[in-house]
């Protein structure tokens, strides 16, 4: 019969276990910042397209270049006159 040894693990194998669960940690916590710093950048790209979009309807906007002026009208495109 052979002689099984119940002891648990040993102290090199815990250490073992801990240091590469540590390395896969470090790349996962890498990782998931990247992919948070890259859904930022994308968020506030489009927070600036959607402002600057907002800006140009408003200058081009008729009602808002005659509503803007007390009984002034003046041309949303100065180009159309």
């Amino acid at each position: 019969m052979k002689y099984i040894n119940n002891r648990g693990m040993s102290l090199l194998e815990t250490t073992i276990a801990i240091g590469v669960l540590g390395v896969m940690a470090v790349v996962f916590a890498t990782s998931f910042s990247e992919v948070f710093k890259a859904q930022k950048k994308i968020e506030n790209k489009d927070q600036a397209a959607e402002f600057a979009r907002s800006v140009s309807d408003n200058l081009y906007s008729q009602t808002t270049c005659s509503n803007g002026l007390t009984g002034q009208t003046i041309p949303a495109n100065p180009n159309e006159e």
